[in-house]
């Protein structure tokens, strides 16, 4: 069966807000810090990018498309929420968005650095913060799984995160980010 161009504008579409998904939520998060609110407000967003993907200039930046349709949408639903005490103004969420573009920015850069900084662990601290992180499994599993207590567990993660803290801190500096 041919797929149709809906799908394949569908496939396009969620191959570009899959990895920014949380960057647009955390944006809408800026302004609504309910999280039911967000989450409402980033399921409108998402429907009318897809009704404006048309639109969408492929090859440009996705996110920062994204993130003006969103911020349309906190507007929309923060006029809806005037009699509420605390609204931001226009002027406001446009301030906010200029500063939160310029962190999302720094971010991808300190995400690269730590990765490096991962990188360069021994061996087992690699392999303990993949256990920890990326299986998400707790501090008490992880002492099972090795036959240790989980207070050593504790002691070498935070020495880990100290290792990382530094290198973190020396890259910064070294490239002033």
């Amino acid at each position: 069966m041919k797929p149709r161009a809906d799908d394949i504008n569908y496939r396009e579409y969620m191959s570009l807000l899959s990895p920014n998904h949380q960057k647009i939520y955390n944006f809408i998060l800026m302004f609504v810090p309910n999280h039911s609110d967000a989450d409402d407000i980033m399921q409108e967003t998402s429907i009318v990018m897809f009704e404006k993907f048309n639109s969408f200039q492929k090859g440009s930046d996705f996110l920062a498309w994204a993130r003006v349709i969103a911020k349309y949408q906190v507007l929309n639903f923060l006029k809806k929420r005037r009699r509420e005490k605390v609204v931001f103004s226009p002027e406001m969420i446009d301030l906010i968005e200029q500063e939160s573009r310029e962190r999302v920015e720094k971010q991808d850069d300190w995400i690269d650095i730590l990765r490096k900084c991962v990188s360069l662990l021994p061996r087992a601290d690699r392999q303990l913060i993949k256990i920890r992180y990326y299986e998400e499994l707790g501090v008490k599993v992880i002492a099972n799984r090795f036959g240790c207590s989980f207070q050593k567990i504790y002691r070498n993660m935070s020495r880990i995160h100290n290792s990382l803290l530094r290198c973190v801190r020396r890259a910064l500096t070294a490239g002033d980010s």
